[in-house]
């Protein structure tokens, strides 16, 4: 347990910064989201009946969203071939245009990208 604020961990954590430029009223607003750098499959279920839907991580959500990926492709062993795709898929968004929804951080009034709704624009 922490006690104070020079207990900061040191260890450094790789992660994908996803950085988005967003026309507001007043000029453009920069909004982040950041995932970590592995790809999984579904790491727990939602929902019962029907509504049962797989849970990912944010990296393997903004992957399917776009179409990087498909559910399929991540279950079980994902291949060298499929995590390149996805690395190749995030560098060429650079300049692109994509649409999302905006979700709440649960306790905040902060808004941020929903990392499933993520769609490449044409």
């Amino acid at each position: 347990k922490r006690h104070s604020k020079d207990d900061l961990d040191p260890l450094p954590y790789e992660r994908f910064e996803l950085e988005f430029s967003v026309e507001g009223t007043t000029g453009p607003i920069t909004m982040n989201l950041y995932t970590g750098t592995v790809l999984n499959g579904p790491i727990s279920e939602s929902g019962r009946g029907k509504t049962k839907k797989a849970v990912y991580n944010r990296l393997t959500k903004v992957a399917i969203g776009l179409g990087f990926v498909t559910p399929k492709e991540v279950e079980g062993t994902i291949t060298d071939a499929v995590k390149e795709r996805v690395e190749a898929g995030l560098t060429s968004l650079v300049g692109k245009k994509v649409a999302f929804k905006l979700g709440r951080v649960e306790g905040k009034a902060l808004t941020v990208p929903v990392p499933e709704s993520i769609k490449l624009l044409d």
